[in-house]
């Protein structure tokens, strides 16, 4: 728990095991360095926290019924509002790589109903199963 012990994890996992170019994929730095200072072009590039744009429900707890519903009636916006409580918002590679594995099925363009419920961990979030191991997802 040492300050030096959290430096050397932090610098060993974005350094060595991802590689330093995965910290600045869209070379925001590299702009600044040679003062590119364009402010809204910086902020269009930089987002905390990427936008998810496909939607997942899971069909666990109350979502269990409110995914029976959507099925049997069709999506009303009720319906959806209420489902926003048993959903996740994945990126559209995992939400392909769900598909491809058959994990989720699909209801609309950007939107799916997990269909394998042991991929859904209440602390952890969603995962997939990847050449034999779990994938953390959200």
């Amino acid at each position: 728990t040492s300050q030096e012990a959290i430096k050397a994890y932090f610098e060993f996992l974005f350094y060595t095991l991802k590689g330093e170019g995965s910290l600045d994929k869209k070379k925001i730095l590299h702009d600044i360095e040679n003062n590119l200072l364009h402010f809204k072009s910086i902020a269009e590039k930089f987002h905390i926290i990427e936008d998810y744009n496909y939607t997942v429900y899971v069909p666990l707890s109350n979502g269990e019924k409110l995914v029976s519903e959507l099925k049997r009636s069709g999506q009303s916006r009720k319906l959806l509002r209420q489902l926003g409580k048993y959903s996740v918002g994945v990126s559209p590679y995992y939400f392909r790589t769900l598909l491809e594995y058959g994990a989720i099925e699909r209801i609309s363009e950007n939107a799916a109903i997990l269909c394998d419920v042991s991929l859904y961990n209440h602390k952890m979030g969603l995962s997939f199963d990847v050449d034999g191991g779990k994938a953390h997802i959200t």
